[in-house]
């Protein structure tokens, strides 16, 4: 038997989530398109790797969750693409938004 994937995280100030497991949840869900511009600014707190951006795949979707006690959404995955549709001028991505529920399942720390 093989072993389980590496998990990916994305970590937050308050909160975690396991993005492997989100992708899990999201494989036979159609995403929707979703304006990214909104996130533009929050580029320069995001870790972006300059060498890796320029080649990351528009077409996979972001993954999206509703962060706890907001009506805010936030990107888990994706930041990468979100900076390359920035420098490309494209403001739409195609996106998986979790559930609130789904967002409990893959969160790893932080409180309601």
């Amino acid at each position: 038997m093989l072993p389980d994937p590496i998990q990916v995280f994305w970590y937050g100030d308050e909160f975690s989530w396991n993005v492997t497991a989100a992708e899990k949840l999201t494989v036979d869900c159609e995403p929707t398109p979703v304006d990214v511009t909104g996130w533009i600014a929050e580029l320069s707190s995001a870790t972006i790797n300059d060498e890796h951006w320029p080649s990351v795949d528009l077409a996979k979707p972001l993954i999206i969750v509703p962060l706890p006690r907001t009506d805010e959404l936030w990107p888990i995955d994706g930041w990468h693409r979100i900076r390359r549709a920035h420098a490309e001028g494209i403001i739409m991505l195609s996106a998986h938004v979790l559930s609130r529920e789904q967002e409990r399942i893959v969160r790893g720390y932080g409180s309601e």
